[in-house]
Formats: C-alpha cells, sequence, structure tokens
C-alpha cells in the first residue's frame, strides 16, 4: 500500500531539514530531491546570511554551514512570513545556547553579536515615523521632560559586539559590559551610540519618565549613586540629553504638566 500525500509530505519535509539522518521519498530520484535540498537550504542560508552579515563574514565556511543546518534541522518557527525568520534565527541561538552547551558556535559572542545584529534589522523595518523637534541648548532640559525616541532600544551585552568584525575576534569578555543605543531618526537612517552605565540608566529613566524634567531625573541619579555633587550630574546629564537629541535618539522635550 503507497503512503498516502500527508506521509509523503512529512516525509518530505523531513529530508529537507535533516538529509542525513531522514531517507527522502523513495519514488523521487536522488537528483530531482538534489534540487529541492539546495533550493530549501540555500534559500534559508543567503536570507540568514543578509540579515547577520558580520556573523556570516567571521565565521569559518564550514561551522556556518553546520549553524545554518542546524537551524534548518532543529528550530520550530513561531511564524511561516520570511521577513520573520532573522528573529526565528536569533530565537534557535538562544536556545542552543542555553540549552546546549555543547553545540559547536565557532564564537562565545554568537548569540550576541546575532542579538546586536537583529537590533539594528528590527528597528530599521519599524513602520513607525517620528518627529524630532530640535533643542536650542542643554539648559532645556533643566525645566522640560525629555522625551525618547520610541523607534530605540537599549541593551547591555557582555562582549563588544559594535567593535567585532574579521580584524577584532574577541576570546574573552571584558570586565564592563558594553551598553548601547540602537535607534532611527526620522530621516530614516539607523545608527547607534555606545552608553556609559549612567548614560544607559538615564536613557532607561527617560523611557519610563511620567512627568520629571530633565533636572528631576538626573537629581534622582545623583541620589541612586550617592554622588556628592548632584550639580555635576546635573550638568553632565544635560550635555548629554543635547548630544542624544542631535542623534535622535530623543525628540526634543515637552513642558512638564501641573499637578492639580
Amino acid at each position: 500500500m503507497s503512503p498516502n500525500f500527508a506521509e509523503v509530505q512529512k516525509i518530505f519535509t523531513a529530508h529537507m531539514r535533516d538529509p542525513a539522518s531522514n531517507p527522502g521519498p523513495t519514488d523521487i530520484e536522488d537528483r530531482r530531491l538534489q534540487i529541492y535540498r539546495d533550493l530549501v537550504f540555500n534559500n534559508i542560508e543567503s536570507l540568514i546570511a543578509g540579515s547577520f552579515p558580520v556573523l556570516k563574514t567571521i565565521y569559518p565556511a564550514e561551522q556556518w554551514k553546520i549553524l545554518i543546518r542546524a537551524f534548518v534541522r532543529d528550530h520550530i518557527s513561531h511564524t511561516p512570513h520570511f521577513p520573520k525568520m532573522p528573529q526565528e534565527f536569533l530565537m534557535f541561538l538562544q536556545h542552543k545556547e542555553q540549552e546546549d552547551p555543547e553545540f559547536p558556535f565557532a564564537f562565545p559572542f554568537t548569540m550576541e553579536l546575532a542579538h546586536y545584529e537583529w537590533l539594528e534589522l528590527a528597528i530599521d523595518l519599524d513602520t513607525r515615523h517620528i518627529t524630532h523637534n530640535p533643542v536650542s541648548s542643554a539648559e532645556a532640559f533643566i525645566d522640560q521632560c525629555p522625551v525618547i525616541n520610541p523607534i530605540s532600544t537599549t541593551v547591555g551585552f557582555s562582549w563588544p559586539v559594535h567593535e567585532i568584525g574579521p580584524d577584532f575576534l574577541p576570546a574573552e569578555a571584558p570586565e564592563l559590559p558594553t551598553y548601547i543605543v540602537v535607534y532611527r531618526n526620522s530621516e530614516l537612517k539607523t545608527g547607534f551610540m555606545e552608553l556609559n552605565p549612567l548614560a544607559a540608566m538615564l536613557i532607561e529613566k527617560i523611557g519610563t519618565n511620567a512627568n520629571q524634567t530633565g533636572k528631576e531625573i538626573l537629581q534622582q541619579i545623583s541620589r541612586d549613586i550617592g554622588h556628592a555633587n548632584s550639580s555635576v550630574v546635573i550638568q553632565g546629564g544635560c550635555e548629554l540629553m543635547y548630544e542624544m537629541a542631535a542623534k535622535h535618539i530623543l525628540l526634543g522635550t515637552t513642558p512638564k504638566q501641573i499637578e492639580t
């Protein structure tokens, strides 16, 4: 009795995902199956390579093939949409890093570098529009409330992911983390800015700010870190916010609402 169509589909797709372990349908010659094997693998590899160009560039060719084959073989996607496949690849890497410590990553920073590259892609593809209101001076943040760019995200990495490339492949993570904000400006250009821990704290507080002026936020930071001179924190923080506003990480300011 010949297998029904559903069984043939199951055999065929299992073979596409992992040809080494799953024989193809017996009634299709291998020459024809090879065409489909190449199409499936090469299409997925091309999409991942285009979405993670630095990772693709630094990975040895054979280990890159092993990585992509493992993704095709092992990962159960949550969406059929090709534009979301880079996110599926990131989920695959996260799972491997957490659940399979023996998986042969070529570099210990594979997951974090992929995360950084995916952030750039996700920010670039965000369909929202923003309006930037230029700030005249750093002092504008004293009595006004800073406005965060919603098309931005700040992440702390164990590795200096923004510096990694063919000429820099660190073997050990530095003692201090790397904080990076990735953003898109009003001219639809994606960029990033490396932050020190206090700058990362400032962006976090601005992002959750309900109705505090820049001065009030910086005074709170000064208390949180136990700084002896809050005026130094306020001055430096306002200058930093002015710099971030010029990059469109901040979109300007709004007046403080008077509570009644």
